[in-house]
C-alpha cells in the first residue's frame, strides 16, 4: 500500500502534464497544421483552409500556414483569397518557387501581364528550363516583340521538351497570336499525337478550329475534352460556353442544367448558369443559382459578389450595397467588388461616394474597362473632364484596340474645345476599326468645332455609307442642314435614309421633328 500510492501519484501529475502540454499553443498549432495536410492531401481543400486557419489563430505568421492557406483557396479558384495570401508567403519564404508560379497565374488573369513576367523572371533567372514558368512568361507575352521573345525562349529548349504535350501547346498559341495558322495546327497535332486523349489538348483544337470558322471541327473537339473529364468540370462547361459563343444559348443552358442535376457540387456550372441569368436580366433565375454557392460556402467571395448584382438589378441598391461590402469586408482590395458598389452608390443618388469606389477599382486593376468607361462617364457628367481625359487616355494606351474608349474620349476632348486632339483620336478609330462608322461620325463633330461644315457633311456621309442605320451621322447632318437655312434639303436626305430603313422608329422620329421645325403638321 505505501509502495503504490506514490505511484499513483506519480501517475496522475504526469498525466496533467502530459494533458496541458497537449492543451498547450504550440501543440494545437502543431494539429492544426497536421490536419490541414491531411485533408490537402486529400483534396479537401475548404476543410483544409479552416485547419490553417485555425493554426494562423495561434500564430498569425506561420510561413508554413499561410502559404498552405494561399494554394488550398487557389486550388478552390478563390484566386483574390488566395492572392493576399501567396503575396506574404513570398515575402517570408521567397525562395520557394511555387509561389512565384501562382502568382503570375493570377495576375495573368487579371490581364495584370507585367506583373506576370516579374514573377516568372524570378524562377527563369535561376532555372531558364522551368517549364512552368517558361509557359506562364509566354502568357504574358502580349507585344509582337514579346511574343518573338517569348517564342525564342521555347525553341531553345525543344530538345528538351520536344516529348511534352505542353510545350508543343505553349508554343502553338504564340504561334497563333502572330497569326501562322499552318505552323499553330502543327504544334497542336504534335500535342495531340503524344496525348490523343488530353482534355488540355482537346481544348486547344476546339479553339483553333473555332477561331478558323470550323464549327463543326471545334464543337466534335470541345465534346471530346467533356466526355473525358468530371461531371460539371470547368471543362464541360468550356463546351456550354462554345454554344453560347456560337448561337445555340438553349444548348449552352441545357448542358449546364444537367451538369447541375448530374452533379450538384458543381459549383462553376451554377455560377455559369447565374452569370447568363444575369445577362438575360432573368433576376429571380439568377438568384435560385446562387443558392447552391451560398450553401456550399456561405462565405464565398464570388457568391455574395453574384447576389449583389442581382440585387442591383432588381434596382435594391440597399440589398446590393450590403453584399458588396460583404465581398469588400473579406477582400478589400477585390477590384469588381469596388465597381460594383460604384455602381449600386449611383443607383442610389450617392454620385460622390460612387466615384470614390470606382476610382478604387481603377486604381487597383488599370485595365478594367468598366470601371475605367463608367468612372470616365460619370466624371464627364459631373463637370471633372480632365480626369476622366487622363483615364481614358491610359486605357487606350494599354488596350488601343478597346474601340470603345476613343468615342468618349473624343467626347471628353470636345467638352475641353479642344477639337484637333478629338480629330485624333477619331483617326486613331478610324485606323483601328475602319468599318466603325462612330470614327467617321465623330470626325465630322470636330469639324463642325472648327468651323469646317464641308468637310464634317463628307464624314458624316461617310458614316453613313459604312452603316446605313446608324441615327447619330444622320442627326448631325441634319442639324448641320438646318442651320444652314437648308431644311428641304434636310428633310429629303433623311426621308432618303429613312427609305433603307424602314422599321426604324428613330429614323421616323427624326423625320418627324424636321416637319415639325418647318411648321408642317
Amino acid at each position: 500500500m505505501r509502495t503504490t500510492r506514490p505511484l499513483i501519484l506519480l501517475a496522475v501529475v504526469l498525466l496533467a502534464l502530459v494533458s496541458g502540454c497537449s492543451r498547450s499553443p504550440e501543440a494545437r498549432k502543431a494539429r492544426y497544421l497536421e490536419r490541414g495536410d491531411r485533408y490537402y492531401a486529400r483534396q479537401q481543400y475548404r476543410e483544409a483552409v479552416l485547419e490553417y486557419r485555425n493554426a494562423l489563430r495561434i500564430d498569425n505568421n506561420n510561413a508554413k500556414a499561410i502559404r498552405q492557406l494561399a494554394l488550398a483557396h487557389y486550388q478552390l479558384g478563390e484566386l483574390a483569397q488566395a492572392f493576399r495570401f501567396l503575396l506574404k508567403a513570398q515575402e517570408l519564404e521567397p525562395e520557394n518557387t511555387e509561389i512565384p508560379l501562382k502568382l503570375a497565374t493570377v495576375y495573368l488573369l487579371a490581364g495584370k501581364a507585367e506583373d506576370a513576367r516579374q514573377q516568372t523572371d524570378r524562377i527563369l533567372q535561376k532555372d531558364p528550363k522551368n517549364l512552368d514558368a517558361l509557359i506562364l512568361s509566354a502568357g504574358a507575352a502580349t507585344t509582337p516583340a514579346e511574343i518573338d521573345a517569348a517564342i525564342r525562349r521555347l525553341e531553345a529548349v525543344r530538345a528538351d521538351f520536344d516529348k511534352e504535350p505542353r510545350f508543343h501547346l505553349t508554343l502553338a498559341a504564340l504561334l497563333g497570336r502572330k497569326g501562322d495558322m499552318a505552323a499553330t495546327e502543327k504544334e497542336l497535332q504534335a500535342a495531340q499525337a503524344l496525348e490523343p486523349n488530353s482534355a488540355e489538348v482537346h481544348l486547344a483544337l476546339g479553339a483553333f478550329y473555332g477561331q478558323k470558322g470550323a464549327l463543326a471541327d471545334a464543337e466534335r473537339e470541345f465534346k471530346a475534352a467533356a466526355s473525358v473529364s468530371p461531371p460539371g468540370s470547368a471543362v464541360q462547361i468550356r463546351l456550354a460556353d462554345f454554344y453560347l459563343a456560337t448561337g445555340r444559348p438553349d444548348e449552352g443552358k441545357r448542358l449546364l442544367t444537367e451538369m447541375t442535376t448530374k452533379s450538384p457540387d458543381a459549383l462553376p456550372a451554377w455560377r455559369r448558369l447565374a452569370e447568363i441569368a444575369l445577362a438575360e436580366g432573368r433576376w429571380e433565375d439568377a438568384k435560385t443559382a446562387v443558392g447552391p454557392i451560398l450553401k456550399k460556402n456561405p462565405a464565398s467571395v464570388e457568391g455574395h459578389l453574384l447576389l449583389g448584382r442581382v440585387h442591383l438589378g432588381q434596382h435594391d441598391s440597399g440589398g446590393a450595397n450590403q453584399e458588396f461590402r460583404t465581398v469588400l469586408k473579406a477582400e478589400p482590395r477585390f477590384a469588381a467588388a469596388h465597381y460594383y458598389l460604384g455602381l449600386a452608390l449611383l443607383q442610389s443618388g450617392d454620385i460622390q461616394q460612387a466615384k470614390a469606389e470606382l476610382k478604387e477599382a481603377v486604381t487597383i486593376a488599370p485595365n478594367y474597362v468598366d470601371a475605367v468607361m463608367t468612372l470616365a462617364r460619370v466624371n464627364i457628367q459631373t463637370g471633372a473632364i480632365q480626369p476622366a481625359i487622363e483615364d481614358l487616355e491610359q486605357l487606350v494606351k494599354n488596350q488601343p484596340s478597346f474601340s470603345n474608349a476613343y468615342p468618349l474620349l473624343a467626347a471628353a476632348y470636345l467638352a475641353q474645345k479642344r477639337p484637333a486632339e478629338a480629330a485624333q483620336v477619331a483617326r486613331k478609330l478610324t485606323t483601328t476599326a475602319p468599318k466603325d462608322a462612330r470614327g467617321p461620325d465623330i470626325l465630322g463633330l470636330t469639324f463642325i468645332a472648327q468651323g469646317k461644315p464641308a468637310e464634317a457633311k463628307q464624314q458624316f456621309e461617310a458614316a453613313l455609307a459604312i452603316a446605313p442605320g446608324y441615327i447619330d451621322p444622320l442627326n448631325h447632318l441634319a442639324t448641320l442642314m438646318a442651320s444652314e437655312k437648308q431644311l428641304d434639303a434636310a428633310i429629303q436626305r433623311v426621308a432618303k435614309q429613312s427609305a433603307q430603313v424602314p422599321k426604324s422608329g428613330a429614323h421616323q422620329t427624326l423625320l418627324g421633328d424636321l416637319y415639325m421645325v418647318r411648321g408642317d403638321a
